[in-house]
């Protein structure tokens, strides 16, 4: 990709424009910044195109979901400054868009990426433990021994992922060792996890929109089992063991 600048990395400044959409110009100072194998890859996987000046500062006009993407990436190539593994939670509301995050972060930094959906189990609560109220539905135990552990070894990730569609788990799949590791999903923040995140993400999304994006997407049926048990119990997660102030980056969807 031919650039007006021969700095490793490029400062993002934004700026306004009428539209809404989110203006950036690319130059060596700026509010944050990307190295050019990340902002490549951007353009490579058509998620933003850059576009070349009179002044000679290369331009881009991205919508709001990228503009988070930015966000969170910047926030990353940050971190790796002074760390070789790095470990990223995206928790959230259903239906906000984590899961699109986290796939684009894979897609772009080249990272293993996990969901919390793939570790589904028969919701089973403790009376004697107060905190398996939230997310029951999680084996947190096999993401601890077929997650954590690997990772910890640095060893390739088996495991067979939960199929919703057909309530049984899948055939196994693997994922190669990489130094970046991005786990996503409602409860990823839970205390049961008992992992130490780098940088800790939250994606919002109003109670409406919840209801009308998961309505379109799944059905009536699908929406009614959603609003009387799954968003009400991640909402009371998310108030009770006050979720949002743990995190770094709040995204509103």
């Amino acid at each position: 990709m031919k650039t007006n600048t021969a700095l490793d990395k490029f400062g993002f400044t934004l700026v306004y424009h009428k539209n809404h959409h989110f203006g950036f110009n690319i130059h060596e100072k700026g509010d944050f910044y990307l190295s050019k194998q990340t902002l490549s890859r951007l353009v490579e996987a058509s998620i933003m195109s850059i576009q070349p000046t009179k002044e000679k500062v290369d331009f881009v006009m991205i919508n709001r979901y990228t503009y988070n993407l930015l966000k969170v990436l910047a926030k990353i190539e940050e971190l790796l400054d002074s760390k070789n593994e790095l470990w990223v939670a995206i928790d959230g509301y259903a239906g906000a868009g984590k899961t699109t995050l986290a796939n684009q972060l894979g897609l772009i930094l080249n990272a293993q990426v996990f969901h919390t959906d793939d570790f589904f189990k028969k919701p089973v609560m403790d009376t004697n433990q107060p905190l398996s109220q939230y997310g029951s539905n999680i084996d947190y135990e096999k993401i601890k021994e077929t997650i954590f552990k690997p990772v910890e070894l640095k060893q390739p990730i088996q495991y067979r992922p939960f199929d919703f569609k057909t309530h049984k788990h899948a055939s196994m799949i693997e994922i190669p060792h990489q130094p970046i590791h991005i786990f996503e999903g409602a409860f990823v923040l839970h205390p049961y996890m008992r992992q130490s995140y780098d940088l800790k993400v939250f994606y919002h999304k109003p109670l409406f929109k919840q209801y009308k994006d998961i309505l379109k997407r799944n059905g009536f049926k699908r929406l009614w089992k959603f609003m009387t048990k799954w968003i009400p119990n991640e909402r009371r997660y998310v108030k009770d063991l006050s979720i949002t102030h743990q995190c770094d980056i709040i995204i509103n969807s």
